[in-house]
């Protein structure tokens, strides 16, 4: 058991305090009232190398306090910025793609029901395939998580998040090579199968397929989620950073802070959606 230098200068204090009445017998008393210059020379002496070692190991132990500490704070700046750097790729692949492969599918089938309704179903409808395909996203997932569990020392939302953070962008990278199969196939079907294939209508044979409405959703949802997620594990390491910031009482520090106030909130998903996740951790 290690233990640190206040404690053993208190045991040592307490240890001599029961031996004094074994050894401070009077011939002893008499030797060193003959001797008493030098007994409180020795003694001196003794209790303030004592005291030296004492403080100087106290002295270190604070200094690798500090050095931990400081370490720390570098750690968590650095799990913020890798944290919003993903935040901030899946709000371009969102903005940039995924709304619009939503919007354009949602429209489309708008419109080919409004022309059913109208028209009758027997209509002629030459599809047009949608493009581009997208490659699946390597997330720093890794880089955040052996930041997170490895390097910094935060309470338990920050794990959870982390975790479920990794999970969900799986779940996106599997959203996007399930539509760009769908893809693929949709542009191999006969053209008579294009319009069922794509808007999740009844089939020729019989059935359904609505493989590219879910995966089209799958990926709109995940990219929410991951935003909030990501967004709510870069509050939680900044409220660490400024406690660690507290420990160090050094004004100078800088704490990484991410502006999401500059984000358009059309794209911040609302805390609403996810209180009862939130109620985990109270």
């Amino acid at each position: 058991m290690k233990y640190d230098s206040r404690t053993i200068f208190i045991l040592f204090c307490f240890f001599m305090l029961c031996a004094t009445p074994v050894w401070f017998t009077p011939e002893v008393r008499s030797a060193l009232l003959e001797y008493k210059e030098a007994f409180i020379a020795l003694t001196v002496a003794i209790v303030g190398a004592i005291s030296g070692a004492f403080g100087a190991q106290y002295l270190n132990e604070q200094n690798q306090h500090r050095i931990a500490l400081t370490h720390e704070m570098r750690n968590t700046n650095a799990a913020i910025i890798t944290t919003f750097s993903i935040f901030n790729s899946v709000l371009n692949l969102r903005s940039q793609h995924i709304e619009k492969f939503r919007d354009n599918f949602y429209i489309t089938k708008g419109n080919l029901e409004i022309l059913f309704r109208e028209e009758g179903p027997g209509q002629t409808i030459s599809l047009q395939i949608p493009v581009p395909s997208l490659q699946p996203i390597a997330f720093q997932t890794e880089t955040l998580r052996n930041l997170i569990f490895d390097k910094i020392s935060p309470l338990s939302r920050p794990l959870a998040l982390t975790n479920i953070i990794g999970e969900t962008l799986d779940s996106l990278n599997l959203a996007i090579e399930q539509r760009n199969e769908m893809i693929a196939r949709l542009q191999a079907a006969p053209q008579q199968l294009k319009v069922p294939l794509y808007l999740g209508y009844e089939l020729p044979e019989g059935g359904v397929d609505n493989t590219y409405a879910d995966t089209v959703d799958m990926m709109h949802s995940s990219t929410v989620d991951v935003m909030w997620f990501t967004k709510r594990l870069c509050l939680d390491l900044i409220k660490h950073a400024e406690h660690l910031k507290r420990e160090l009482k050094d004004s100078s520090i800088r704490i990484a802070r991410p502006l999401f106030e500059s984000i358009d909130p059309v794209y911040l998903p609302k805390d609403e959606r996810y209180q009862d996740w939130l109620k985990n951790f109270v």
